[in-house]
Formats: C-alpha cells, sequence, structure tokens
C-alpha cells in the first residue's frame, strides 16, 4: 500500500502545479483583454481568443476609446401602416429615463445609439426593423414598412479646443434602412 502513498503524493504535486499554471493563464488572459487594442496583444491573444469568447472572458473596457464620440446621435423608426398612416418610435434614450428604468435598459442604448446605426453592423437592420414592428401590432391596421433612421447634432468642443475644429457640422437627419414587413415578422 506504500505505492499507493506515493502515487497519490506525486498526483497531489502534479494537480497543484497544474492549478497554478491555470492560475497563471487564467491572470494571463485578463490582463492581456484588459490592455489597449495593439498589434501586440492581438498577436499574444489571438490563438486563444475563440476560447476566451467562448467563456466570456472577452471584454472591451475602451468606453470612449479610441475614439471620443463627436456627435450625440439619436434613432427612430418610421412605421408605415396599412391604411397609409404613419407614425414615430424612438429608440429609448437614457437621459428621458429614471434612475433605475436606465439602469435596466443601459445595455440597449449601448446597442441601438452606439452599434445599430453604425455600417459595419448593417447585418442588424432587419432584426431592429422587425422589433419596431412588433411594438405596433394592431390586426386591423398593420405595420407594412419600417424605416430607421438617424439623426446626429455635432458636439461642441471645449474652448480650448476650437482651434482645431475650423468649422462646426450641421445637424444631420438620414435613413439608415427600409424594411418591407411580413405577417410572419409579427407573430
Amino acid at each position: 500500500m506504500a505505492w499507493v502513498a506515493r502515487i497519490k503524493n506525486r498526483l497531489t504535486g502534479l494537480s497543484r502545479i497544474l492549478g497554478t499554471m491555470g492560475i497563471l493563464l487564467y491572470m494571463s488572459v485578463v490582463v492581456l483583454t484588459l490592455l489597449s487594442n495593439s498589434p501586440l496583444r492581438d498577436r499574444l491573444l489571438g490563438p486563444m481568443y475563440k476560447f476566451v469568447a467562448a467563456l466570456g472572458l472577452a471584454q472591451n473596457y475602451a468606453v470612449f476609446a479610441p475614439h471620443v464620440p463627436m456627435d450625440n446621435t439619436t434613432l427612430t423608426a418610421v412605421v408605415t401602416f396599412k391604411d397609409g398612416t404613419t407614425a414615430v418610435w424612438m429608440f429609448p434614450r437614457m437621459e428621458r429615463l429614471g434612475l433605475i428604468e436606465r439602469a435596466q435598459k443601459e445595455r440597449y442604448r449601448k446597442w441601438w445609439h452606439d452599434n445599430l446605426f453604425l455600417a459595419h453592423n448593417s447585418m442588424l437592420y432587419p432584426d431592429a426593423a422587425r422589433f419596431v414592428a412588433r411594438q405596433f401590432i394592431d390586426p386591423s391596421n398593420p405595420p407594412e414598412l419600417v424605416s430607421l433612421q438617424s439623426h446626429s447634432q455635432p458636439i461642441t468642443p471645449p474652448p480650448e479646443e476650437m482651434a482645431f475644429h475650423r468649422k462646426t457640422a450641421k445637424p444631420q437627419h438620414k435613413p439608415i434602412y427600409v424594411y418591407r414587413v411580413t405577417p410572419e415578422d409579427l407573430r
């Protein structure tokens, strides 16, 4: 039975080494994901990124980085109904919500206002349009078209930065996407 004790001691030592290596690997991944984007970070994190993302460890803590927003952008949707009438639906605006409701809907603001209107996220437009159409379900007068629209107002820079901004941009309104609603979308 002495051989069982020897194997147990070796496994205990091996499990401690593997445990320590696991903790060090985890801490390294966390530190790498917290670093700002750079070619070195991408090279080090690249081989294990799928694993990191699958575990939910991939984070982007760059709230305003690398680009500070230069516009205050809001989204609306114009819904056209079967009888030709229209309605405007506004994506919730955080500054118009109470503290508790704002905390509950902050993730949606990030999705709607920070990500949805970006051109490289255009694959999300049909889903957003269907979501808006479902807000107006009325069997007697169903929605037929949803037009997603972006409204942006330039943020005025502080006075000490005005020298770098020769002219101020004008507010912009632009349609992003028009979606024809099908009966299946309203289910």
